[in-house]
């Protein structure tokens, strides 16, 4: 399992490096997926996924974008 999740974050960071060439709803979507991801204590993924983001000062609006989204709907999970 453990391989399994470092594969799975490896191409999460792929997206994120092309986030910028992405349309809203494409990007929507990756949030939502990454949120679900960290919500459910079954998939053990944790806020690592999140390590791309090192500088969180010089970053552009649609990663702005996909990180208002992707916490919206983890604190919606994490509430229920």
């Amino acid at each position: 399992m453990p391989k399994f999740r470092l594969n799975l974050q490896y191409s999460i960071w792929d997206h994120l490096k092309l986030l910028g060439q992405y349309e809203l709803r494409r990007t929507s979507n990756l949030a939502k997926f990454v949120a679900k991801l960290i919500s459910d204590p079954l998939s053990n993924c944790s806020l690592s996924i999140l390590k791309f983001y090192p500088d969180l000062s010089n970053i552009r609006a649609i990663d702005t974008t996909f990180l208002q989204i992707l916490f919206a709907h983890f604190f919606k999970k994490v509430k229920r």
